[in-house]
């Protein structure tokens, strides 16, 4: 676009017909998108309380991963809370060398 507005054939042009140009640009830009967008179908419908897993996940390259604890997919009791709070705090401190006064 800028290309176009900085060539030759728009130089002496006034900016609203410079605002013209860009504008309809634009909008086929849009239209294209819009009609590309279209011919999509729609998802199929999902069981809304299925639980979805990716069986084909190597976690042999991944250093680190967690897991869901945002009462999704189960209920926690304050044990737990207090298990991992109890686990990080060791891992920053042995692992990363936090200091033990920002705890």
């Amino acid at each position: 676009m800028r290309a176009l507005l900085r060539g030759s054939v728009v130089r002496g042009w006034s900016l609203t017909e410079r605002r013209c140009i860009q504008a309809e640009a634009l909008r086929r830009i849009y239209d294209n998108a819009r009609a590309a967008c279209s011919s999509i179908g729609a998802a199929p419908r999902v069981n809304p309380r299925a639980v979805f897993v990716n069986n084909d996940l190597d976690l042999g390259s991944i250093d680190v991963y967690g897991f869901d604890y945002d009462y999704t997919l189960a209920v926690y009791t304050r044990n737990l809370h207090a298990l991992i709070y109890r686990m990080a705090l060791h891992r920053l401190i042995s692992q990363f060398k936090v200091p033990l006064f920002v705890h």
